[in-house]
Parts: C-alpha cells; sequence; structure tokens
C-alpha cells in the first residue's frame, strides 16, 4: 500500500560518562509509519516499561553501567539503534585494609608507605608530606630511603580519578636515632630515642620510656624496637594530641655470672640518668615522664617506679614478672597511678605476680588498676596497649598531682580526705565510679578485720554497716569492676579507692580544780559537740558548746549536771 514505511532512526542515543549517582537520560528519533513502538535494551535484554522515546536511569550506580539501545517497530518492520555505552565513574574509596600504615623506623633504613583503592580506572596518586605535595611521588607506594629525624612527620596520599578524589588517612613516620649512653663510670646503655615531629624548644613535652623484654636481650640496639604494639604511643593520633618523645633502651644479655636481680637494677640506674641527661637536652616535663614495659620489662617497669619513686607520673607494667620477688617489699612504698595488665593463663609469667603487687599495692593505700585477661597467654601487649582510653589516662597523669581521669572510682562520703577519725563501731560509705563508664558491681573490705560486701549501685554507689576494728587502723578498700575491653580474652578492669579509718572510742575525764571543773577527753574524732542534761532518766541532752576542743573547762552552777562529749 502507497505511504507505507518501515522505522528509521533519525537520532541514534549516545555513549554516556557519568558519576555515581548522577541521573541519565537516552533518547531516539524515527521515523515511518505511526503508531511506532520503542523497547529498550541494556546488553541485548529489554528492560521492562522501557517503551518510550527516552529512557531515564535516576541515581546512576555501577550496577547501571552496560550497552543500550533501542528497538523501534511498526506494522512495516523493525530497526534497531545503534549501541549508545554508559560508562558509570566510580570515585576512588580506600578501604580500611588499604589504608597507609604508620611506620616505625630506625634511623637510616627504609620506610615505606602503600595504599589500595577502589574506583574507576586509570586512578592517580600523590603523597603529601605534613599537607605538602612531594614531587614525584604518584605511585602507590611511597619509599623513604635512608631516614632522617627530618622525615619523621604526617604523611597522606590523594587518591584522584575523573569522578573525584579522596585523602587517606595520616600515617605517621617515627624515625628512632640510635645513641649510646656511657655514664662516668663506663658503663654503658644502648637507646633509642623517638622525637616528637614538628619539635618546638620553647614547649614542654613528656617522655615514655619504654623496657624491652626478655627475648629483646642484645647489643644491635634495633631488638627492642621489635613489638609493635608498643608504638601506640607513636601513632599519627596520638602524637597530634600528645606529642612525646620516646625512649626504648637495650639491655644487653645478662653475664652468668651477675645477679639477675642487681643486673638489672644497674641498667634502671642507667636509664634514670639518661633521662637526666636528656631533659638538659630537650625541653621535657620532668612532670610528666611514664615508664612501661612488657614481660621483662614489665617487671622493670614495677622495679623502677619502687627505686625511684618520684621519678614518674604514671606506670603501665604488663605480663612482668620473672622471679623479682625481693622488691614485692618495696610495692607499698609505690604511690604513683600503675595501670597493670597481665593474663591468668600466663605460661611464661606467673599471673600471681601481678596479683601480689596490686594487693600489696591496694592494702598500702594505692589506687592501682588492673586489667587481667582470662585469657591471651603471656603476649597480650598488641592488645593491651590499644586498651581504649590507656593513653588518654596516661597522659593525664602529673607527677605529684591526683588522678582524675578513668578508670576511677571515689569515695566521697563521709570524707573526701584519704584519713577519717572516728569512735564509731561502724561506718557508712558512699561514692562514684567511672564517671560514665559501664560498671559491673563495687565491693568494700576491711583488711582490719577481713569483713567483706557488695555495695549498693555501681556509678553511683553506697555502702552500710562496714564493722569497724575497734582500737586499731582500718583500711576499707572500695574497688569496681568493668570490662577487660578484649572480648576474645575475657577478664576484668578492677580500679579503687582507699579509706583509712582510725578507729578511736571517745574516752573522758573530769577533774575538780578549784571553783571549776576540767573536762577532757581523747579518741574519736573532731567536730566534737560538748552536751549537758540535768536529769539522765530524761535524756534531756542539750548542746553546752557546739565547736569543743579538750580540755575544757566547765563553770560550777550549784546544780547537778552531766556532760557528755559527741565526736564523729
Amino acid at each position: 500500500m502507497a505511504g507505507l514505511a518501515q522505522p528509521t532512526i533519525t537520532t541514534q542515543p549516545e555513549s554516556q560518562s557519568v558519576s555515581l549517582g548522577a541521573d541519565v537520560t537516552f533518547s531516539v528519533n524515527a521515523t515511518g509509519s505511526t503508531p511506532l513502538a520503542y523497547q529498550w535494551q541494556k546488553n541485548s535484554a529489554e528492560l521492562a516499561g522501557s517503551t518510550e522515546t527516552t529512557l531515564v536511569l535516576t541515581n546512576v550506580q555501577s550496577a547501571h553501567a552496560g550497552d543500550y539501545r533501542v528497538v523501534v517497530t511498526n506494522d512495516q518492520g523493525a530497526v534497531t539503534s545503534d549501541v549508545a555505552r554508559l560508562t558509570v565513574l566510580v570515585p576512588p574509596v580506600i578501604t580500611i585494609a588499604g589504608q597507609p600504615k604508620d611506620q616505625v623506623v630506625a634511623g637510616g633504613n627504609t620506610a615505606s608507605f602503600s595504599v589500595s583503592a577502589n574506583g574507576t580506572t586509570p586512578l592517580s596518586y600523590q603523597w603529601r608530606f605534613e599537607g605538602a605535595d612531594l614531587p614525584g611521588a604518584s605511585n602507590r607506594t611511597l619509599s623513604i630511603t635512608r631516614t632522617q629525624p627530618t622525615n619523621a612527620g604526617a604523611y597522606t596520599v590523594l587518591v584522584a580519578n575523573l569522578a573525584g578524589g579522596v585523602t587517606s588517612r595520616v600515617a605517621q613516620l617515627s624515625v628512632a636515632q640510635a645513641s649510646v649512653y656511657t655514664n662516668a663510670l663506663g658503663a654503658r646503655l644502648p637507646y633509642r630515642l623517638f622525637s616528637p615531629p614538628r619539635y618546638e624548644p620553647a614547649k614542654k613535652y613528656p617522655l615514655v620510656l619504654f623496657w624491652h623484654g626478655g627475648g629483646e636481650l642484645g647489643t644491635d640496639n634495633l631488638s627492642q624496637l621489635k613489638d609493635l604494639g608498643q608504638f601506640v604511643f607513636l601513632s599519627a593520633t596520638n602524637q597530634v594530641q600528645y606529642p612525646c618523645f620516646y625512649l626504648a633502651p637495650q639491655i644487653p644479655v645478662r653475664p652468668s655470672s651477675s645477679s639477675l636481680y642487681t643486673y638489672f637494677l644497674g641498667f634502671q640506674d642507667l636509664a634514670a640518668e639518661l633521662l637526666s641527661l636528656l631533659q638538659t637536652q630537650f625541653n621535657i616535663d620532668a612532670d610528666r615522664l611514664y615508664v612501661t614495659g612488657l614481660s621483662l620489662g614489665g617487671v622493670n617497669s614495677w622495679a623502677m617506679v619502687a627505686r625511684y619513686p618520684n621519678l614518674f607520673a604514671a606506670a603501665v607494667p604488663m605480663s612482668g614478672g620473672w622471679g623479682f620477688t625481693n622488691i614485692a617489699g618495696l610495692y607499698p612504698g609505690i604511690r604513683l597511678p600503675v595501670w597493670n595488665f597481665h593474663a591468668s593463663n600466663d605460661r611464661t609469667v606467673a599471673v600471681s605476680f601481678s596479683d601480689d603487687a596490686v594487693y600489696a599495692l591496694r592494702n598500702a593505700g594505692g589506687n592501682p588498676i588492673y586489667t587481667r585477661y582470662q585469657t591471651g597467654g603471656h603476649g597480650i601487649w598488641p592488645q593491651a596497649y590499644n586498651t581504649p582510653g590507656l593513653v588518654d589516662w596516661m597522659m593525664a597523669q602529673v607527677r605529684g598531682a591526683v588522678s582524675t581521669n578513668e578508670p576511677l572510682l571515689s569515695i566521697t562520703n563521709p570524707t573526701l580526705l584519704a584519713v577519717l577519725l572516728t569512735g564509731a563501731t561502724n561506718l557508712n560509705l558512699a561514692g562514684a565510679a567511672g564517671l560514665g563508664r559501664d560498671v559491673t558491681q563495687v565491693t568494700w573490705t576491711n583488711l582490719a578485720n577481713n569483713a567483706k560486701g557488695v555495695a549498693s549501685g555501681t556509678n553511683l554507689w553506697s555502702a552500710t554497716g562496714i564493722p569497724l576494728q575497734a582500737g586499731r587502723t582500718n583500711m576499707i578498700v572500695v574497688v569496681g569492676t568493668t570490662t577487660s575491653w578484649v572480648p576474645a580474652y575475657g577478664g576484668n578492669t578492677t580500679f579503687n579507692d582507699a579509706l583509712t579509718v582510725i578507729q578511736s572510742p571517745l574516752s573522758a575525764t573530769l577533774v575538780l580544780q578549784g571553783t571549776d571543773t576540767l573536762l577532757n577527753w581523747t579518741g574519736g574524732a573532731p567536730p566534737y559537740r560538748v552536751q549537758r542534761a540535768t536529769d539522765l532518766a530524761a535524756g534531756d541532752w542539750t548542746d553546752f558548746l557546739p565547736n569543743a576542743t579538750p580540755p575544757l573547762t566547765l563553770p560550777l552552777t550549784g546544780q547537778a549536771g552531766f556532760y557528755r562529749i559527741v565526736g564523729q
């Protein structure tokens, strides 16, 4: 029949490249006998409901990418359009595993950073140091050969493509210079010292002293850097918030002829001398020196704070032991904050060493924090050093100051002081634990009579009717319990406050002196109230003097009177 014609496409759909999330429209123009019908296809498969001259795709994702075409039909035949390719440009994404990692290297060695990113290729890379582009650093990896202290600092990489760009996390490079301290007697102590990036001589910096384990004994001045968990203090995040010096000495292998105890104490003395020397070379805050260590280094940490009780602001021993039982008697003298870590199934160093040390400190009125894992064995330090809040807690400690960072338990009633004098036979206590941290239980123990109990409440707790031992000093230890922060290891963390209670009953004497009467008393605790009554049976006691101090002169009134003293 004249006038009838097959479809003809006059305007073909065009290929497009768009960014992820964009809207896309494909369109076609065709002529021929009407009516014309349209069916869009993707990768040769029909798209249901796509039967218009245009195909609209909204918020395109990677799955939308492909080859699109349209088939135009009428009663006279059909025609298929050219293929229009849709390319969805996915901007770069750096996965957690693909982020560049913090690097700790010995000076002169090579440091390497790498990044792994997903996204539409090709990807470009630009590494930066302290926010400035590094010329020529345009590969997935960045290698820095023969590192020097000037290379220490923050590194990032910008990964980009046609769809955009993403900047990696900050990766910290810490470079340790090798040195050897030699004292006046010729004794030597090899060490590595990390200085804070962007050190400013006018600013004071804390210093962390790290003691390695027994497996790192030697003279290579390198093995002490083996355990990477210790370097949490040098991470990018912590060096921004808490820039600090980090000192890692190495103890040589002990000669068989040397006493284990005196040999290691000798190197602790060298470390103390080295700390003094470094404070003359750098602006180091003497009130913010910290000591930590693992395994043999754990006991070196314990021993050093006992040997130098006024040197450090805090200590973090881990898995310590190694038979230094002869320093156990020094523990009660430790007054600085301690956070100790150990696992109950440690087969290398018995957990009883830590148990005894913490018990001795608490019995002496100290307030150590103790994370005791149920499992984990000897090498717990990678997890322990990454305990949430540990670095914050350590860096908040100042020599000679009372700790205010959680985990923290405090006795607030009946006194904020460490010592209470009372003539009472039992005691009520109250306080707070954790400052918002989840606390599972609060218990109390009176070490004088071994009375024990569980307090009411947790974060806000109270204990009533704690019996006191008459005529002696009572040490009340209140312990809070919270998580170990490592579910795979189990266990818990305990932290405490202690109150020394001197139980001293009131004892009074009344002596006639001329026309006056002298009332005197001992025991109890101020403030004292002297009360008077004229009839004991009636019990009509009234305050005679609300704030009295002994001895007290009482006037003779010509009538019988009875007096009593009321103390705390």
